[in-house]
């Protein structure tokens, strides 16, 4: 389940709408494709379920709030489903798949940096020059997700392009992993900062 990017430029310019149709699309359609699949998932003995996640899910994305928006949505809701249905031999993760050469890349450098905003704009055109990130790499992803290999394997966003998602290591400790808040959308708690400065200063 992928989505679109929809509404851009400075909030005060977007359209109303739009901005509304992006989170509609994004995080309604998941959740009623999710929703309506499960009858037919849980005939399965080992259903999959499998968003994307993508740029402004961790981190702020300016001008494009409404996709940044749905798409920490998107998170959350992949991992309140993963809690949900872990009884029922479910299992829901999410790819980060990174700036692989799409339509939505190629509307930012039509939109121009005034409307995309200059730093995004530069990023996305340096890494569309370099060609992106090849699709084979979030596919690999998919299909490792889907595979037997990521049994035990729920709740988590998974970077396609940076996580060591590949290696035997992360692969034998899926369990430790699952039960773990890493590859989670958390909020950080002072109380589990490194000693230092700014920990003292909030103790």
């Amino acid at each position: 389940m992928g989505g679109c990017r929809g509404a851009g430029g400075p909030v005060e310019k977007t359209d109303s709408d739009a901005w509304w149709s992006t989170l509609r699309d994004n995080v309604f359609g998941a959740y009623l494709l999710i929703k309506h699949a499960l009858p037919l998932l849980e005939r399965g003995d080992r259903s999959r379920i499998i968003t994307f996640s993508g740029g402004g899910a961790f981190g702020t994305f300016p001008r494009y709030s409404a996709y940044a928006t749905s798409k920490a949505a998107l998170v959350r809701l992949t991992e309140c489903l993963a809690e949900e249905l872990k009884g029922r031999g479910i299992a829901v993760n999410a790819v980060a798949p990174g700036m692989v050469a799409t339509e939505i890349h190629e509307a930012t450098l039509r939109a121009g940096p005034d409307q995309a905003g200059r730093e995004h704009f530069e990023r996305t055109e340096a890494a569309m020059a370099q060609g992106g990130v090849p699709m084979e790499v979030p596919v690999a992803c998919v299909e490792f997700l889907l595979s037997p290999e990521a049994d035990g394997l729920t709740g988590k966003t998974i970077a396609a392009g940076f996580d060591p998602w590949r290696s035997e290591r992360f692969r034998a400790h899926l369990d430790e992993i699952t039960r773990s808040e890493v590859y989670t959308m958390r909020r950080i708690n002072p109380v589990h900062l490194p000693d230092g400065s700014l920990k003292e200063r909030l103790s």
